[in-house]
């Protein structure tokens, strides 16, 4: 055999320091340069602490998140609505496939689709049966 093997012990005090870096979201270059061991000693000796650090701090931040979420913070709730429910907001002109047939419909017949949506609005109220409150209200 050429050379010596040395192995390399890396202290608790430090895999503590690599997993805290790591869950800051340092790139591995940098926890090695900090560290003083190389990126591929790191990789081997420290694939625990890597990942648990990163893991940690993930789940920290969502358990904030969500506490700011369920607390009412309404971008908190928003963020969480689009990442976690698949939510996303509609532009104007993101009609479905359905509403865009029913519009040009309505056009080829000469007909306003705003007109119409206002009259089957109207419509359906009328035609709705009525509250003993509401009756009350609006004899």
């Amino acid at each position: 055999m050429s050379g010596t093997s040395t192995s390399v012990e890396i202290p608790q005090e430090k895999r503590a320091d690599i997993e805290t870096l790591a869950g800051y979201g340092f790139p591995l270059r940098v926890i090695a340069s900090l560290t003083g061991f190389s990126a591929k000693t790191l990789e081997r000796k420290c694939k625990t602490e890597l990942q648990s650090g990163r893991h940690k701090a993930n789940a920290q931040v969502a358990e904030t998140l969500f506490q700011q979420a369920i607390g009412g913070d309404t971008a908190c709730l928003i963020f969480w609505a689009k990442t976690r429910m698949r939510w996303r907001e509609r532009r104007p002109d993101d009609a479905s496939r359905e509403e865009k047939m029913l519009i040009q419909q309505c056009r080829a017949l000469g007909v306003d689709p705003v007109d119409l949506m206002k009259f089957l609005s109207r419509e359906h109220a009328r035609l709705q049966p009525k509250s003993s409150l509401s009756k009350a209200l609006n004899p």
